[in-house]
C-alpha cells in the first residue's frame, strides 16, 4: 500500500483515541490503589488500637483494582495492537515512500486486522493480563502493603520479642497468626508466580516475547516438557 485511504486514515485517528482513553484508565485504577494504600497506612499506623487486619482488607481492595485494570488492559492491548499494525505495515511504508519487499507480511497482518474488527475477542487472556499488571504495577503496591502490615504487628502494641510473637499477633477472629501470615504469603507468591509467568511486551518488533519464566529457562525446557506429555 503506496498512501492510506481516507477510510483508513479515519480509522487510524479513531483507533489512536481509543488506545489513548483506555491508557488513561489504567492510570486511574492504579492512581485509586496508591491512594487508598496511602489513606489506610496513615490511620493504621498513627493510632496502636488500630486492629492489623484493617492492612489486610487493603489487599483484598488491590486485588480488586487489579482485576479492573487487568480487564482495561485487556481492551487497551486490542486497541493498542490496532494502532501499531496501522503504522508498522500502513503508514510506514507511506512515509518512507519505498515499496516493502516483505508484501505477504503485509497482507497476512492487515488481513489479520480486517477479519479482528468484526471480533472485540481480547488478545491477551486475563490471566495473562493480570500478570502482565502485577509486573508492571501491582507487585511493588502488594509489596508495600505486605510490608506495612509487618511493621503495623511489630511496632504495635510494642515490640515483640521474638518472630514468632509477632506472627501470633496475626490472629484475627477464629484464624491463628500462623494461618494469617502463611495465607498472606501464598497470596505475595501467588502474585509473583503470575507476573513472572506472562508474556512481554516488545517494544522492538511489536509482538508478544515469552515470559521472563521462559526466558531464564533453557531454551528447550518447555519443549521437552511438552513432548514429555504427548508421549504420554
Amino acid at each position: 500500500m503506496s498512501e492510506p485511504s481516507t477510510a483508513v486514515i479515519h480509522f487510524y485517528r479513531a483507533s489512536s483515541a481509543h488506545a489513548d482513553v483506555w491508557r488513561q484508565r489504567l492510570d486511574i485504577t492504579t492512581n485509586w490503589a496508591i491512594v487508598t494504600n496511602a489513606a489506610v497506612l496513615s490511620f493504621s499506623l498513627s493510632n496502636p488500637q488500630t486492629p492489623h487486619f484493617v492492612l489486610l482488607t487493603v489487599l483484598f481492595i488491590d486485588v480488586f483494582f487489579l482485576i479492573m485494570e487487568s480487564r482495561r488492559y485487556q481492551v487497551y492491548n486490542m486497541w493498542h495492537h490496532r494502532v501499531r499494525v496501522l503504522q508498522q505495515y500502513v503508514f510506514a511504508e507511506a512515509l518512507s515512500g519505498h515499496q516493502c519487499e516483505n508484501n505477504e507480511a503485509i497482507d497476512a497482518n492487515l488481513t489479520e486486522l480486517a477479519d479482528h474488527l468484526g471480533d472485540s475477542t481480547p488478545r491477551i487472556s486475563l490471566l495473562n493480563a493480570v500478570g502482565f499488571r502485577i509486573r508492571r504495577n501491582y507487585f511493588y503496591i502488594l509489596l508495600f502493603t505486605v510490608g506495612s502490615w509487618l511493621v503495623k504487628l511489630h511496632i504495635h502494641p510494642e515490640a515483640p520479642g521474638s518472630f514468632l510473637e509477632a506472627i501470633a499477633r496475626a490472629q484475627a477472629g477464629p484464624f491463628s497468626g500462623p494461618i494469617i501470615f502463611s495465607g498472606v504469603m501464598m497470596l505475595l507468591f501467588s502474585a509473583l508466580a503470575l507476573a513472572i509467568s506472562a508474556p512481554s511486551d516488545s517494544l522492538v518488533d511489536w509482538t508478544l516475547r515469552p515470559s521472563p519464566l521462559q526466558r531464564a529457562l533453557p531454551h528447550n525446557w518447555f519443549k521437552k516438557r511438552q513432548e514429555g506429555g504427548s508421549a504420554e
